[in-house]
């Protein structure tokens, strides 16, 4: 596979006549032609090709398993059992197949990525997996596929996000630091990462511990990074019910959270699951909630925070129902919306969506919670499912124009409550090592 690329490359970059010398330099020729190591977080597609003998629903489904565990996602499934697509981080895709990706980039500022040597087939795969197509994009030359957003594009390429050194996972590493060592490395693959602050609690009154967290950031010279998550008749009833008793205590609980910001920019996520979780609530309460929010945005807008609607997931609600329901909780105002919050979903599947979405409400830019998505979800597993694995790390290098940032909005670890063995609250330790265990990287 090397040498096809570097054959590719060379009719790309080179005159057909030079390439016939035998005395090219290719190695020097494709070294001065080296960008950089492959960003780790890149997405990476590629069909990996059964070997004849092995086209059976049992190997098919044990290649099927085997990428998944490791971090890479199956997007398409062949009927014929002869090849399957799966796409992943490069980080994984170099794990998996030994390899190192490297970026190349032509004097016409075109990228290409190949590996550096050809890539080993895993002892699982063998007998099964006979080849590994796509770990070089040559000879069609691509741009890369994603452009690092700048200040005038992100609010969060700007952001000071802060990572809490006293949080859960932090103090799990210290309380397992001398007794499971290799354990608390694993753990802070959490802790050394930013995460956002829930901003809820209290009715018409935001809470002391809120106030004093967003005075901690002001002193340290940090973005406060909030999701607020107090709408009325919050998830209606269920796991994650609560929030202000009345319309009314929902603003001034706002306007009070908004004045403790003062003229802090914070990056503020609004109220997840309520737009696409509105269907429990009647007409007019509909109505209601979008009023709350659209004033919310406003608010916060108004106070120069940077603003993201949450927009539920790939896996609930159609794209155009969701661009429906954004427009009418003021995502015009906004800077975008948020995906993916507490769940699962796969960041591919979750930019498709979000540029289905940004289609139909202006070219509104998103962010993904990819903290917990990893392996994507596990069936229709919402809360505390078995065996995921943290995501991508937050990052605002992501690999679609139109996305923000990868953000850790959930913090892994936390339970998604009494379920699945999980606690009805909190920090809940063995599932976050498995998270961590299970990462790619």
């Amino acid at each position: 596979m090397y040498r096809r690329f570097v054959r590719s490359f060379l009719l790309f970059v080179l005159p057909v006549s030079c390439i016939a010398s035998a005395h090219i330099p290719v190695r020097a020729i494709l070294d001065a032609r080296i960008a950089g190591r492959l960003e780790p977080a890149k997405l990476i597609g590629l069909t990996l090709v059964l070997s004849p003998q092995s086209t059976t629903s049992e190997n098919y489904e044990a290649v099927v398993n085997f990428s998944t565990q490791r971090g890479l996602w199956v997007t398409r499934r062949y009927s014929a059992l002869q090849r399957l697509d799966v796409e992943g981080p490069a980080g994984a895709v170099e794990k998996v197949f030994g390899v190192v990706l490297v970026d190349y980039v032509t004097t016409a500022g075109q990228h290409f990525h190949a590996p550096d040597v050809e890539p080993t087939i895993p002892a699982e795969l063998a007998g099964r997996v006979q080849d590994v197509l796509g770990l070089e994009n040559a000879p069609v030359p691509v741009a890369p596929q994603f452009t690092p957003r700048t200040s005038t594009t992100s609010p969060f390429a700007t952001a000071k996000l802060w990572v809490d050194p006293n949080s859960y996972a932090a103090m799990q590493v210290s309380a397992w630091q001398t007794t499971r060592p290799a354990d608390a490395t694993q753990i802070r693959k959490i802790s050394t990462q930013p995460q956002a602050r829930w901003a809820n609690g209290g009715d018409a009154t935001v809470p002391a511990a809120l106030v004093s967290y967003v005075r901690q950031m002001q002193q340290l010279g940090k973005t406060p990074f909030l999701v607020v998550f107090q709408i009325p008749r919050r998830d209606c009833g269920g796991l994650a019910s609560g929030g202000s008793t009345t319309p009314a205590n929902y603003t001034t609980w706002v306007k009070q959270l908004v004045s403790t910001l003062g003229t802090t920019r914070a990056m503020v996520v609004l109220e997840p699951d309520a737009l696409a979780g509105l269907d429990c609530l009647s007409a007019a309460d509909q109505t209601t909630r979008y009023q709350l929010i659209g004033n919310a945005v406003t608010l916060f807008k108004n106070q120069g925070s940077a603003v993201y609607i949450d927009a539920g997931n790939p896996n609930w609600k159609s794209a155009t129902l969701m661009a429906s329901r954004l427009k009418m909780a003021n995502i015009a105002r906004a800077d975008g919306f948020a995906l993916n919050i507490s769940n699962f979903c796969t960041t591919v599947s979750c930019q498709t969506y979000g540029n289905q979405i940004s289609q139909q409400v202006g070219g509104k830019h998103y962010i993904i919670d990819t903290g917990r998505n990893g392996l994507g979800p596990n069936g229709s597993i919402w809360c505390n499912p078995p065996g995921r694995a943290l995501g991508p790390r937050p990052t605002t290098i992501t690999s679609d124009p139109l996305c923000d940032a990868y953000e850790w909005i959930k913090p892994p670890g936390m339970s998604d409550g009494a379920c699945n063995g999980g606690p009805s609250w909190g920090w809940w330790a063995d599932y976050a090592l498995g998270l961590c265990q299970r990462a790619a990287y």
